[in-house]
């Protein structure tokens, strides 16, 4: 009885800071990113990338569109976009796509976390002849937008080759 409690005091609260590294460290990354996301509202991919590095291998040739040729992201390993795509399915995070008045914090967000997609930026969530970009974070609350909140049905993973 002891060795539990002493083991339960061990751990961080889940509502610590670094709650997410703990179920990472423990290979639960469904948890962990939602966890993650839960303590750092507006999180963008690239800030994904770079915290979860350490756990995961989190770099590829994998992407999240919302249409043809429309991405939310990509550069990232298959299972790690497997990871978002299901908690983006399922609801547990939402995609938040601001309008282009709104779209230079969003952008500013992605230069913060040390990267940026190099392709035109999406002026609407339909399909492109070629690849454009829908800068967007996730949080883990929906937005008011019925709008925006459809977009986590048209999600899709696809594989990128440039």
């Amino acid at each position: 009885m002891s060795m539990n409690i002493m083991k339960w005091e061990k751990m961080s609260s889940p509502y610590s800071e670094d709650a997410w590294m703990e179920f990472a460290q423990k290979g639960d990354f469904r948890q962990a990113i939602w966890m993650y996301v839960l303590k750092h509202v507006g999180t963008s991919f690239a800030e994904l990338q770079r915290h979860f590095r350490t756990y995961i291998p989190v770099d590829g040739e994998y992407g999240l569109t919302i249409a043809p040729n429309n991405f939310l992201w990509f550069g990232m390993s298959k299972a790690f976009a497997v990871y978002l795509l299901d908690l983006i399915q399922r609801r547990q995070l939402f995609i938040f796509v601001p309008d282009r008045s709104q779209r230079g914090w969003v952008v500013l967000n992605y230069v913060v976390d040390g990267d940026v997609l190099t392709i035109p930026y999406s002026n609407h969530f339909g399909a492109y002849k070629r690849p454009h970009w829908s800068p967007c974070v996730l949080n883990v609350l929906p937005d008011d937008s019925a709008r925006l909140r459809a977009l986590n049905s048209k999600v899709e993973m696809c594989r990128f080759t440039g």
